[in-house]
This record gives C-alpha cells, sequence and structure tokens, in this order.
C-alpha cells in the first residue's frame, strides 16, 4: 500500500484560504486499518482512477489522502496545502481523529470507503446540480434523485466493506450479530407505534422524546441490514387517520424514518429511486451480480486505468466499470445511471434491467418530468433529528414521485382526492392535474403557487447543511439535552 495513501495532520494554519497539513507523526494504527479488506481494494481502485484522470488530463496521479482532525463525523473535502506544496486541486477524507478504527457501526474501516466513494464520486461527475429537496438527507428519508444518488453511492460501499471476506474480525462479527437487527426494529416498531396513537407531535413519549438517544445508532445498522434486505423498496403502513388532519407531520416522519417491511406496499419507483437506502441497495446488488463481475468489456477497456484485464479481481473489473460510466456518462441520479451502463455495456443490460425491476418489486420506473412544488402551508423540520420542528421548512416534493402523506398537507386535498391524482400519475405537467376528478381551482392554485416558490427554494439549497449546524442548539433543548 505504499504510495496509496497518506494519513495527515492539521498544523491549524491556513494558507490562501486553504488547511496547511503535514504527514501524521503516528499513521500506522489507520494503515493497518486501511491495508486490508475492502479499504485496501478500493485504494487500488483508487489508484487505477489517478491513472485514467492522468491520461485524460495529463494531472500526476495523486494517492488517497486522510486527514485525523477534530471535526466531528466524516468529510469529502478539496484543497489544502501539505507543508509548502500547493495541494489546492487534491481531495482528501476527513475523519475524527479518536473515531473506533474497527468494531463498530460506523468505524473507520466503513465510513473512510464511504468518504473516499464522495470523493470518487466528484472527481469522476463533477459538482452534482441541487435535485429539488429542501430536506437534509438520512438513509431512510426520500430527498431527490440527485442527492439520493451521491449518498446512495457511497453508502453502499460501507456495506462491501463489512461484507468484505478480509474484514477485521470485530467488524464481521458485528454484520454477522442478529442482535443488531433485532434491536434495530425493536426501536422502529416502538416509533411507528407511538407515532400512530399521538394527535400532535408534542405529545411525544418514550420513543419521540428519546430520539437523539436511539435513532443515530439504529439510523447505522440500517444502512447494513436495512439496505441489504431492500427495505427501503417499500412504505411503511401508515395510518389512516393521519392523513385526515390538516397537519400531517406524524405520517410525514413516520414515512421518513421507518422502512418498510416485506408485507408492505411497493413504494413507488420515483420516490424509491429519491431514497439513498434504496440507491445504496442498488449499487450492492449491481457490484455483486455474477454479469457485472465477469462479464467481459471490450480488449483494452481496463487500459485506460493502466492495467490489464487479468490484473484486476472480479469485483475490481465491477469498479472500473462503474467508474468509466460515471466519467464517461457523467449521470447525476440512479436511472440516467442504469441508462448509460446499459448503453455502455449491451450485454450486461438484460441482468441490470431484470435486478431493477426485482428490486423495485417488478414496478417499471416510467419516464416522467420533475415537477417540484413547495408547500409553504405544510412545515417539516430542518432534518428528522428536528422532531418538534424548532427550525421548520417548507416541504417539498416532486409530484410525479409524490405520496399520499405529500398531498396531504396541501389545502384542499383529502385522502380520496389524493388517491385519484396517484393514480393518475405521471403528469406531463401542472396543467394535466386539473383533469383530475374532483380537484377544485382553489386547489390547482395552489399546485400553481407551490410550484412557483421553488425557484427560491432551490437558491437557498447550499444552505441546508449550515441551517441544520446553526439550529442544533435549539434542537437539542427541545429534547430537555441542553
Amino acid at each position: 500500500m505504499d504510495g496509496l495513501v497518506v494519513v495527515l495532520r492539521d498544523t491549524g494554519h491556513r494558507q490562501a484560504g486553504l488547511p496547511v497539513l503535514l504527514p501524521h507523526e503516528r499513521p500506522e494504527p489507520v494503515l493497518e486499518v486501511l491495508r486490508r479488506g475492502f479499504s485496501g481494494r478500493l485504494l487500488r481502485l483508487y489508484r487505477m482512477l489517478q491513472e485514467r484522470l492522468c491520461r485524460e488530463g495529463g494531472r500526476e496521479p495523486e494517492p488517497a489522502y486522510i486527514l485525523l482532525s477534530g471535526n466531528d463525523g466524516g468529510f469529502a473535502r478539496t484543497g489544502f496545502h501539505l507543508g509548502a506544496q500547493d495541494k489546492s486541486h487534491a481531495a482528501y477524507v476527513d475523519l475524527k481523529q479518536d473515531w473506533p478504527l474497527t468494531g463498530g457501526w460506523g468505524a473507520v474501516d466503513q465510513i473512510f470507503p464511504h468518504e473516499l466513494g464522495h470523493v470518487i464520486m466528484r472527481l469522476l461527475v463533477g459538482s452534482l446540480p441541487p435535485g429539488g429537496s429542501n430536506q437534509v438527507h438520512a438513509i431512510s428519508v426520500r430527498t431527490d434523485p440527485v442527492l439520493a444518488f451521491e449518498e446512495g453511492f457511497a453508502e453502499h460501499l460501507q456495506v462491501m466493506a463489512m461484507d468484505d471476506p478480509d474484514a477485521a474480525p470485530d467488524t464481521r462479527a458485528l454484520a454477522l450479530d442478529p442482535a443488531h437487527l433485532k434491536h434495530m426494529d425493536e426501536q422502529l416498531r416502538g416509533y411507528l407505534h407511538e407515532m400512530a396513537g399521538m394527535a400532535r407531535i408534542e405529545d411525544g413519549l418514550v420513543w419521540v422524546r428519546r430520539f437523539p438517544m436511539w435513532f443515530s445508532r439504529v439510523e447505522r445498522v440500517e444502512r447494513y441490514h436495512a439496505v441489504k434486505a431492500n427495505r427501503f423498496a417499500r412504505d411503511p403502513a401508515v395510518p389512516d387517520h393521519l392523513l385526515d388532519t390538516p397537519d400531517p407531520y406524524a405520517a410525514y416522519l413516520i414515512e421518513n424514518i421507518v422502512p418498510g417491511g416485506p408485507d408492505d406496499r411497493p413504494r413507488a419507483p420515483g420516490r424509491a429511486c429519491s431514497t439513498e437506502g434504496f440507491a445504496s441497495t442498488f449499487f450492492v446488488r449491481l457490484v455483486s451480480m455474477d454479469a457485472t463481475r465477469r462479464g467481459d468489456p471490450e480488449e483494452g477497456f481496463c487500459g485506460q486505468f493502466g492495467v490489464g484485464s487479468a490484473d484486476v479481481s472480479p469485483v475490481e473489473k465491477a469498479y472500473l466499470k462503474i467508474f468509466h460510466v460515471l466519467g464517461s456518462a457523467k449521470p447525476c441520479t440512479l436511472r440516467s445511471f442504469a441508462a448509460a451502463y446499459c448503453a455502455a455495456f449491451a450485454k450486461e443490460a438484460p441482468a441490470l434491467e431484470a435486478m431493477l425491476r426485482k428490486l423495485l418489486v417488478g414496478q417499471e420506473y416510467q419516464s416522467a418530468p420533475q415537477l417540484w412544488l413547495a408547500n409553504p402551508w405544510f412545515l417539516t423540520g430542518t432534518s428528522v433529528w428536528d422532531q418538534y420542528r424548532c427550525a421548520p421548512r417548507r416541504h417539498t416534493f416532486d409530484l410525479n414521485a409524490a405520496s399520499a402523506t405529500d398531498l396531504a398537507g396541501v389545502p384542499g386535498v383529502d385522502r380520496d382526492l389524493a388517491r385519484r391524482i396517484l393514480e393518475r400519475t405521471p403528469f406531463a405537467d401542472l396543467a394535466e392535474l386539473g383533469s383530475v376528478r374532483g380537484i377544485t381551482a382553489g386547489a390547482l392554485g395552489r399546485f400553481r403557487e407551490m410550484s412557483s416558490l421553488m425557484p427560491e427554494v432551490l437558491a437557498a439549497a447550499e444552505e441546508i447543511e449550515a441551517g441544520l449546524l446553526s439550529s442544533l442548539p435549539l434542537i437539542l433543548r427541545s429534547f430537555g439535552m441542553v
């Protein structure tokens, strides 16, 4: 692994607005983890990717950089100074220095591949356009096709890390211990039961009041178990009475926190592909298919990555194909990626299409325009962490990927009208909504008003994460934690 990865530390200084970093004095514990299992495989693939970028643009290949910092969480960043060297073009992964290396949900051996996945996506595709949602993402949250595509790609790498045959023993033991899956299901069932019985979110008891104490761990377990079980392809059962209120916030939270079960209704393809948990499942299945791993691309394909076809393993071959599609077609949604992959590797197209149809529980993903709406009459929290809506946001949704909950938040739309609207989707444009039986001129006017508000929402898209951070003290105070 020499030359494939460099572990850095922060000097605390900045030059031209960028941090000044130096090689870490004690990189060995981290390097030992990154040399094995899926991290090691991904580092080898990253080197191949750098070779392709070098041949395309003439820039010298860079190793993977990992900064051990005091920042909570993991981040994919660009631009730093390595001592006196200008690395303003180079990407790096920023991880918390005291984070567990192995054996915990979201440990370094899982989160490093995740964040390096973001680096790879940005190197190959570039900056992705805003997708329409103004909601902070989580594994189960329906956001939009763009955000779900990027996050799902990164999150699937965590699953691959835990399943790798050379993963650290305590990490493999974590994935195989059924107690974690049981605990996840118990917490989610308790939350669903409590939400179904409350009249107002303010009446929340155990699971709502203690949300910050259990959800983070549950979400990490979902990134593995719920993804592997394709649970984000189904909608949880939302009680009808929660949709018959002027404020269906409890229904919204259930829909965006609790994944579906094996007997629940299939999620509409547009919503499934706007959920990062579903996108993660797609990529896990894609790189695991025999057709993807063993199907031979055209002669010389691997040469663009500086290797021969005999030099790569089946799983490496699958990822080189994905890199090729990302770099050549620049897709920004799961649907556009699938189409580009089928075009690039036509012999594998039937297998991919059958796999996607199976993931969608037999549904076809019809082509339809995105008709985004911002509802000023229905407010959600800044994220699902904001259970009490301390920092409220106008709810945004795509009409052609809407749920009954989305529509129930529109004044003048009852459950019956919502059902008729959903039966008529997809719509070519908003004007077609007027042909739905029972829709009034007033309701249609509200849909037009919601459409007119979207440019303002998109203009503030970059402030979403910042809004969550600034409102965090207020959110924690609502739980009595500060």
